[in-house]
């Protein structure tokens, strides 16, 4: 039951630039919108992409408390961030986390993240016990999307978390966790490219990752 399993993508572009590790939600894969576009971005940016998958919608760990879930996504989260850093050693990680992506993220050593590392909280689950106080622990240069009809969007507002220095805060007017809008499809395409459009801003400026010239 517990780990995590990796599919790896290379850089589509000359030259490597780091170590793109994208945490995907409960039910939300890398074909979703978020994920798929975080991805791309990031192969076209230099980053060779390492796409971590779960069981976590498995029989087995269903019936674990709250408590053992929450310390087993952690734990995961560990064990991928020590393995994969020696394979890769020295590169900048770029870290995007989805929902429940985001408490992997925060099983993980930010002091053992590489110089020039950098986040992505995508619809962080804020509601998940101590996971506010866990964001705060990263220093890293930090991009946290999430939608105004979000569930954890008021712990999102709160100074906690988008008063942090080195965090990006980017709340979408209309969005939900899924990243769907109830005004339908023209709306959903909107709040999409919305997400698009910071992400790109935030690599560009904060992150320190503008696109590669090909």
């Amino acid at each position: 039951m517990a780990g995590l399993n990796v599919t790896e993508i290379p850089s589509g572009s000359r030259g490597r630039r780091g170590v793109a590790a994208i945490f995907p939600g409960l039910r939300y894969g890398p074909d979703r919108p978020l994920l798929a576009m975080a991805i791309a971005t990031l192969k076209h940016r230099g980053f060779h992409v390492l796409l971590a998958s779960h069981d976590y919608t498995s029989d087995a760990f269903s019936q674990l408390s709250d408590e053992e879930k929450l310390a087993q996504i952690h734990e995961d989260g560990h064990v991928f961030q020590r393995d994969h850093l020696q394979r890769f050693p020295g590169e900048p990680w770029m870290l995007v986390g989805k929902s429940l992506g985001t408490v992997s993220i925060c099983g993980m050593d930010p002091a053992a993240l590489p110089e020039h590392s950098a986040i992505a909280w995508l619809t962080p689950s804020l509601l998940a016990p101590g996971l506010t106080d866990a964001i705060a622990r990263f220093p890293q240069p930090a991009f946290s999307l999430i939608g105004s009809e979000d569930p954890s969007v008021e712990l999102a507002r709160s100074a906690q978390h988008r008063g942090l220095a080195s965090l990006t805060y980017v709340e979408v007017q209309g969005a939900d966790h899924g990243w769907g809008h109830a005004g339908g499809d023209a709306a959903t395409a909107h709040i999409e490219a919305e997400a698009q459009s910071t992400f790109d801003a935030w690599l560009n400026t904060q992150a320190g990752y503008p696109p590669i010239n090909n």
